[in-house]
């Protein structure tokens, strides 16, 4: 009896049986995240804010990681449950497609996706540094000033502490500089402010956030040739839909380093 209803939940097939018990284990993990830690996680911020308390960043850990496990698990499900709808096994590659027009349409419905993926993710590219981001920028992209603040009679501005590309390739005195990550931003941020003609101390956001729009971008493309691969064209194109509109994916365009 057990093996009938793993057959019917894994498949046949060596090869799906791997993949639909590699979903499983992640949908296992994500309800014992969410069975463990209940609503006391759910609701992290919520009370805080009820309460009339402050807001920390583990509130927010918490939070997002509870909401987040709930999200995929809920999707994880829907996968395994409909995987008779987008698994295909065959002897052929799925890379060999039977006619140039469906080698056309598959990139073009992956090309309409990306481009709405730069549409969702565009509004945030804009939005102020916070958090790590803040802290990464003073201490190892562009720097901060130092001193006083305007003086309301002369218009003066304090000095402006640059940081050099030493200390963006091997500074890290908080463990929090991702220089991989680092440098690539540090380039593209360099690049405008040349390109524009911007005066030291004027930051623009998008720059700094360009990798990861970028990184962002190639996963969903990667995803999307890759569950082609393994299974059909169609695969691809619901795989690389979703992480274009996940909220959760789209919130990683300021998580820096992780995006990379």
């Amino acid at each position: 009896m057990l093996a009938r209803y793993m057959s019917l939940i894994l498949g046949d097939g060596k090869e799906q049986r791997g993949l639909m018990l590699f979903l499983l284990v992640l949908l296992v993990s994500c309800m014992v995240l969410v069975l463990s830690t209940g609503e006391d996680w759910a609701r992290a911020i919520s009370d805080r804010v009820e309460a009339g308390k402050s807001i920390k960043l583990v509130h927010y850990m918490h939070a997002g990681w509870w909401w987040s496990a709930a999200v995929d698990g809920a999707l994880l499900a829907v996968l395994l449950l409909s995987r008779k709808l987008w698994y295909f096994e065959s002897e052929k590659s799925a890379l060999q497609v039977t006619s140039g027009v469906d080698r056309w349409r598959w990139y073009a419905w992956i090309l309409l996706i990306l481009i709405a993926a730069v549409f969702v993710r565009g509004p945030r590219m804009d939005l102020s540094l916070y958090n790590d981001e803040a802290d990464v920028f003073e201490r190892y992209i562009g720097g901060s000033f130092k001193g006083a603040a305007r003086d309301l009679k002369t218009e003066t501005l304090p000095d402006y502490h640059q940081v050099t590309w030493s200390t963006t390739f091997w500074g890290n005195h908080q463990g929090n500089n991702h220089v991989f990550y680092s440098v690539l931003s540090r380039s593209c941020f360099a690049l405008d402010q040349w390109w524009a003609g911007r005066a030291i101390g004027e930051i623009h956001e998008w720059p700094l956030r360009l990798p990861a729009l970028v990184g962002g971008l190639l996963s969903i493309f990667m995803v999307a040739v890759l569950l082609k691969r393994l299974s059909r064209s169609e695969a691809g194109i619901f795989a690389a839909g979703l992480l274009a509109m996940h909220p959760c994916i789209c919130a990683f365009l300021r998580r820096r380093g992780a995006t990379v």
